[in-house]
């Protein structure tokens, strides 16, 4: 028997999930995009009876919308009753004589999966003599399928406008306290040039490119040169190579912070490049990142820095490099406008990583100018494309020394 968190139960449902031949499940609520969900609708064959309960309409409505579409052995509790709230959280797997049982705290959500504090208990056959746990679990399991109802279009269409609603008076309060959050596409595209010279902005988005044409020949991090981890990185101009010739200060430069610069040119003893680097690798350059892939990433950062000063602001500038259309630079010009913007309090400190991803990258990924459509003009979707970077720009008209280049944008470690 093991006790887990909520990271260690995701990583240890994918290891079942690939591992075991049948699975059963019930949860109280299930986010669309977590890992462990991935893995479910990659084995949906595996699974023999699951079910998700709705209650105050938590679960995300595309789970529904996935059911219908791939008729998965998933079913839905839908009861309406107050004082009734379907809450367990039971994961059975089994291949013949061979079983696991987790059951504890962590719902099939993103909070339940990472941040949230959980506790579930990692039962097997190889710890208890007893079978009857596990026909108990698989019973009761089955139970709750039996009065539970596979969703229908119609079921899900009503259920969409409940979800809908409950989010829209969420982001009500939210923007009642936050301006930047509540920007339409069109208004985030005038602030963006209202702030920056055409140059400046072409110049930037130089870098981004540059930079993504670097990574999308996937090589790992640690194992390019030194001058383009330099320019990555944002330490010193490289003379040669291909950042000779771009400014590579834009989204904060890092060359103040030794520790950092010497894991980058490589001049340490040990694994650090390595452990930073494999770090970086855990952020895919396509599709959705994944606050477990953000997680790794700082767990790289912080090995790579060990015993030494590390903080937000070296740490996002790799992530805004890589990845512009998810993460924003803490830089010195640009924090103290996005904790007035986001109202973030108290303010972050230099190590609140979790806080960066909850209060800063979360709420961003929701807002209305994030989530909206390409647009069609090229200048406005080469801004598009590197939308969350090119929140660096709110910080540039408030600080008229910053040179063209960005050479004096320095982050706090």
């Amino acid at each position: 028997m093991k006790l887990l968190n909520g990271q260690e139960t995701s990583s240890k449902l994918i290891e079942l999930t690939s591992k075991h031949r049948n699975v059963a499940f019930a949860v109280a609520w299930a986010s669309h995009h977590t890992k462990v969900f991935e893995r479910f609708k990659k084995a949906k064959n595996k699974i023999k009876y699951g079910v998700i309960g709705t209650h105050f309409s938590q679960t995300h409505w595309e789970v529904l919308d996935w059911c219908i579409k791939n008729k998965p052995k998933i079913r839905f509790i839908f009861d309406d009753k107050a004082n009734c709230v379907f809450h367990p959280k039971v994961y059975v797997f089994w291949s013949g004589n061979e079983w696991d049982i987790l059951i504890g705290s962590a719902n099939l959500t993103v909070g339940g999966m990472t941040n949230n504090t959980e506790l579930m208990l990692h039962v097997t056959n190889r710890t208890t003599d007893s079978d009857s746990l596990k026909t108990s679990a698989l019973e009761i399991v089955r139970s709750y399928y039996d009065r539970s109802r596979t969703v229908s279009k119609n079921l899900l269409d009503t259920y969409r406008e409940q979800w809908k609603r409950r989010k829209i008076l969420e982001e009500k309060e939210r923007k009642v306290q936050s301006e930047l959050l509540c920007w339409t596409w069109e208004e985030y595209y005038k602030e963006i040039r209202e702030n920056s010279m055409i140059d400046d902005r072409k110049k930037a988005l130089m870098l981004l490119h540059k930079a993504r044409e670097i990574f999308l020949k996937d090589k790992p991090f640690h194992q390019l040169s030194s001058n383009t981890r330099r320019g990555l990185a944002g330490s010193h101009p490289p003379t040669e190579g291909e950042f000779a010739e771009i400014g590579i200060g834009w989204f904060g430069f890092t060359r103040a912070y030794g520790n950092f610069t010497e894991v980058i040119y490589d001049n340490v003893n040990g694994n650090q490049l390595q452990f930073l680097g494999e770090g970086l690798d855990h952020i895919p350059i396509e599709g959705v990142v994944y606050r477990e892939d953000y997680l790794e990433y700082i767990k790289g950062l912080k090995q790579a820095l060990k015993g030494k000063p590390h903080g937000l602001g070296v740490g996002a500038r790799l992530l805004t490099i890589k990845r512009p259309d998810s993460f924003v630079p803490w830089n010195n010009e640009i924090k103290g406008t996005l904790e007035q913007k986001l109202k973030l309090k108290p303010k972050l400190k230099p190590h609140d990583y979790e806080r960066y991803w909850d209060e800063v990258i979360v709420p961003i990924r929701e807002s209305e100018w994030y989530d909206s459509p390409r647009p069609k003009r090229a200048h406005e979707l080469d801004i598009w494309q590197c939308r969350v970077a090119m929140l660096d720009v709110l910080g540039w008209g408030e600080n008229q020394d910053t040179r063209a280049d960005g050479s004096n944008r320095h982050p706090q470690i």
